[in-house]
């Protein structure tokens, strides 16, 4: 997190309007990418399972990961249906329904969906408290995408009370959650509101998972995001550059994240009018790309379109695909 990350880039654009075009959607994959990259915003705990999938759950699974939803969606009701004398299940049974609305942008229904099985895990003793967060947090998350941030902070909220009762403020599902809120905030253009809870969610990550966590890393960007959107370039560049040097240690630099803050810096270069240390970034990112995601993903177009603004902005002569493919040839 390019999902959830691409479809919000307009909210910003009124905040960032002076940064040339390209720079806008990378600004808000840095906010969220947290989210596509193996942090969704209820990442932790894990989406409650059922403990009898019945045949429509086993079947929604199934159109799921063939990525068919509207039939996912179908089989969700009907397993919830027929979980009706197990109240747990079935609320189970709504959660994914409830996620499956939210990915087809059926956001009243996801709402309705996730209130049904709000309800019933507070009303049975038997329920595990903690996956309160994960449902309380993914109502936040679709009242963010409607762009309803007061009532989506309002749920995080609800998230953090029960994490901090039955985990603690030190805990990774919490600090997870302080994410959240600083996301919140940062879309809501509350910037330095998001500020201070990204770093009290660094603070718990980097005592509880290290500061050499991609996880870490990952707040890092986070912070920097915001620097870059307040136009304070060199604390950009610093938390940039602490995020590439976990990425590239733990997860190498061949890898798409890797790639994607070799971009971000790059944008940041730009912003800068340090063309030259700009263009050897954006090629690092492009050749990541293309290897791993190949020339028709949208982190790859994505890096061409920034790539181009950048070469557009720097003054240069020479067409940019004769310069682009001369760099890929040397």
């Amino acid at each position: 997190m390019r999902e959830f990350w691409l479809r919000n880039w307009k909210e910003l654009l009124g905040i960032i309007g002076t940064i040339f075009t390209g720079v806008v959607a990378i600004v808000v994959a840095l906010i969220a990418k947290e989210k596509k990259k193996g942090q969704s915003p209820a990442a932790e705990p894990q989406q409650p399972k059922p403990k009898n999938k019945n045949l429509p759950y086993r079947q929604a699974q199934v159109f799921k990961e063939h990525n068919d939803y509207p039939k996912a969606l179908e089989h969700y009701r009907k397993a919830a249906e027929e979980y009706e004398d197990d109240s747990l299940d079935q609320a189970i049974a709504f959660i994914a329904a409830g996620i499956m609305c939210h990915t087809l942008a059926e956001y009243n229904d996801a709402i309705s969906f996730f209130l049904k099985a709000q309800a019933i895990y507070v009303d049975d003793p038997t329920a595990n408290r903690l996956e309160l967060t994960w449902i309380y947090n993914n109502l936040a998350v679709v009242y963010k995408d409607q762009g309803k941030y007061d009532e989506a902070l309002r749920w995080h909220h609800k998230a953090l009370a029960v994490s901090e009762k039955v985990l603690s403020k030190e805990h990774t599902v919490t600090a997870g959650i302080y994410n959240n809120i600083g996301e919140a905030h940062g879309r809501k253009g509350e910037h330095d509101r998001a500020l201070e809870w990204y770093f009290k969610a660094l603070a718990v990550r980097e005592k509880a998972l290290g500061k050499e966590h991609p996880r870490t890393a990952g707040t890092y960007n986070n912070i920097a995001a915001v620097y870059y959107i307040q136009e304070e370039y060199d604390d950009a560049l610093e938390c940039f550059f602490r995020a590439l040097k976990v990425f590239e240690k733990t997860l190498g630099k061949e890898h798409p994240r890797t790639a994607m803050t070799y971009e971000n810096i790059a944008i940041v270069y730009s912003i800068q009018e340090k063309y030259d240390d700009a263009f050897k970034l954006y090629l690092k990112a492009y050749r990541v790309y293309l290897s791993k995601l190949g020339e028709d993903h949208p982190e790859t177009t994505i890096c061409v379109d920034n790539m181009h603004a950048a070469y557009k902005a720097s003054g240069a002569a020479q067409p940019i695909d004769n310069w682009l493919a001369a760099q890929l040839n040397s």
